[in-house]
């Protein structure tokens, strides 16, 4: 994996070696909670891209009959997630270098609690709208959490607009604001 972005070569380590970490979709009904506040008709989906899928908890989430990818930049998440779900498809990779190089539309794009860990979130998000009109994007970010693996810190609506220019922002309120909630094509 090349390094072209200026943290990616730190911040690997930093996420192999935090194997338990914080993300919304350790409660499994979190997921349908996002699709509804963001108003995502889950009986529409036949494929799901999860960036930044860590140990794939995600999966317990989703119809064993969607397509799942997973992807993640560290190898030891996904090991994990392909033990957790052997059915189910993982790939190490920058998710920079997954949207320069993409090869299949999905119907749902899900990143949760990602996007203030990358650089250049807005091109992410500009080039998986390129790829198919009708893919839809949900999001997660966190309200003003400074971190030392945070490249972007949002603290209000209106940054998350200006930054990332969803076309829904709705604070979650399942789990007392702690994140923005952000989707583009839905």
């Amino acid at each position: 994996m090349s390094h072209q972005y200026k943290r990616e070569k730190d911040l690997i380590p930093h996420y192999d070696n935090h194997l338990e970490y914080y993300s919304p979709l350790q409660e499994s009904s979190y997921f349908k909670y996002m699709c509804d506040e963001l108003g995502v008709d889950l009986n529409k989906i036949n494929s799901v891209l999860d960036l930044g899928c860590g140990d794939g908890r995600l999966c317990g989430s989703i119809s064993p009959e969607t397509y799942y990818m997973g992807v993640d930049y560290s190898q030891k998440r996904i090991e994990k997630a392909t033990n957790n779900y052997p059915d189910r498809d993982f790939q190490v990779s920058c998710v920079h270098h997954l949207c320069d190089n993409q090869v299949r539309d999905y119907d749902l794009v899900v990143i949760t609690e990602v996007l203030e860990h990358i650089e250049s979130p807005h091109k992410v998000i500009k080039q998986l709208l390129s790829y198919n009109k009708a893919t839809q994007i949900i999001a997660t970010v966190p309200i003003n959490l400074p971190y030392v693996a945070h490249l972007s810190v949002w603290k209000t609506e209106e940054d998350v607009k200006k930054d990332l220019d969803p076309d829904v922002i709705k604070v979650d309120k399942q789990h007392g604001a702690k994140h923005f909630l952000c989707g583009w094509g839905v």
